[in-house]
């Protein structure tokens, strides 16, 4: 991906992280990272809008991996307490156990899911937490009736594209490629997809919170 925003693409990051930063806002959502969590990474970073509204202490090693170049770079112009890596989700260019906590606020569902969720157990150490938030089955019957709408074919048939994720993701444990145009994953995830996904991936202790998002958190076993 280019290193170079577009004016749009800016300040969507820079209105993602004015909503990370403001408790009031009803898209407001962060993670609680315990104090014992010193190595933190965050998948699909972004700008690091996650990580940067956190304020997390100084010593800990926050890391922020995402594909977009561009995002990282905005981000290295926000904050010098993040380390930023341009990389896929589902090949981590970490060690394995390096890190305490991983957390992906509204990126893991444009993942390949199990894969990523095998990278991020892989890089947990045993006992380390991941917090994600991901979209429920609602969004997707919500962009169904926009594209209904809008008169907008396309846009129904990802819908339902995105819904036949959730489901082969829970029976079958494995999502499909959108078949057309530029080729890429993305999924609503229902709760016992969430928890089956989870446990095949070695994770314990899974706790999905239903609200907006499904914010799933779990421990690595």
């Amino acid at each position: 991906m280019s290193e170079t925003l577009s004016d749009s693409g800016r300040a969507y990051h820079l209105e993602e992280l004015r909503i990370a930063r403001d408790s009031a806002s009803p898209a407001h959502l962060l993670p609680n990272i315990p104090p014992t969590c010193k190595v933190v990474l965050d998948l699909g970073c972004g700008a690091g809008q996650t990580l940067i509204a956190s304020d997390l202490p100084s010593e800990v090693l926050a890391i922020g991996v995402d594909p977009d170049r561009g995002a990282l770079a905005l981000g290295r112009t926000l904050t010098d307490h993040v380390h930023f890596a341009s990389a896929s989700g589902e090949d981590l260019p970490f060690t394995d156990a390096a890190f305490d906590m991983v957390i992906s606020r509204v990126a893991l569902y444009y993942r390949n899911i199990p894969r990523a969720l095998a990278e991020i157990s892989r890089v947990l150490r045993p006992g380390g937490q991941v917090w994600v938030s991901v979209n429920p089955p609602s969004f997707a019957f919500q962009r169904m009736a926009s594209a209904i709408r809008e008169g907008s074919v396309r846009g129904f048939v990802f819908s339902l594209y995105t819904l036949a994720n959730a489901f082969s993701l829970q029976i079958a444990n494995r999502l499909l490629m959108w078949p057309f145009g530029r080729k890429r994953y993305e999924s609503v995830l229902t709760t016992m997809g969430v928890r089956r996904a989870f446990k095949r991936a070695g994770f314990k202790d899974t706790n999905v919170e239903r609200n907006r998002f499904f914010v799933v958190t779990a421990r690595r076993g």
